[in-house]
C-alpha cells in the first residue's frame, strides 16, 4: 500500500506547475517557493511518515492514545470525504492528508522514547523538518488544519465522536 502511495505521489509530483498554481490559488498572499518546497515535502514524504507511525505503534510502551491515533489515521486516509479532493487537484488534493499524517507523527514523536527514535534513520532531520513543512501548511489552509488539529486533540482526550464529526464534515 504504501509504495502504491509511495509511486502515486510521485507521479503527481512531476506536474509542478499544477501544484505551484493550486498553492497560489489557495494561498496567494503566503506564496513562495519555500512554501511550495515545504508543502511539496510534507506530502512526498507522507507514506515514510506513515511507515514509521506504523512502527512505534507495535512498541509495548507507546502509550495507548498515541497506538489508537494510528487506526484513526489509517480509517482517515480511507475515509471517502475529504478536505481537499485528490481528483484534479494533482498532488495538492494530498495536502489535507499529509497534514494530518504529519499531526500524528509530531503526537507520535513526541510520545516516543529517544532511545527508541534514534535507531530510526533520518528521525532526527524528519522531526526538525516536518514541523516546519507543517507551519507551511497551516498557512495555506488555515481553517482545514484547524479543524485537523482539533479532530486529533480530540483524539488524544478520547473523545472519538467530536473526531468523526470534524472529519465527516458535520460539525
Amino acid at each position: 500500500m504504501l509504495n502504491a502511495l509511495k509511486n502515486q505521489l510521485a507521479e503527481l509530483a512531476k506536474d509542478e506547475e499544477l501544484f505551484k498554481q493550486k498553492v497560489k490559488q489557495h494561498a496567494p498572499k503566503v506564496y513562495s517557493e519555500k512554501v511550495v518546497n515545504h508543502l511539496h515535502n510534507l506530502i512526498l514524504t507522507m507514506p515514510e511518515l506513515i511507515s514509521l507511525i506504523s512502527t512505534w505503534v507495535h512498541d509495548t510502551d507507546m502509550p495507548n492514545p498515541v497506538k489508537k491515533l494510528n487506526g484513526y489515521l489509517l480509517t482517515y486516509l480511507y475515509n471517502p470525504y475529504d478536505f481537499i479532493p485528490d481528483q484534479n487537484n494533482g498532488l495538492f488534493g494530498y495536502l489535507d492528508d499529509a497534514y494530518f499524517v504529519g499531526r500524528i507523527f509530531i503526537k507520535t514523536v513526541n510520545f516516543t522514547d529517544y532511545s527508541k527514535r534514534h535507531s530510526f534513520e533520518k528521525l532526527d532531520s524528519l522531526a526538525k523538518d516536518v514541523p516546519a513543512w507543517m507551519n507551511s501548511a497551516k498557512k495555506v489552509l488555515p481553517k482545514i488544519s484547524k479543524k485537523i488539529d482539533q479532530a486529533i486533540d480530540s483524539l488524544v482526550d478520547g473523545d472519538s465522536e467530536k473526531f468523526d464529526k470534524l472529519i465527516s464534515g458535520s460539525d
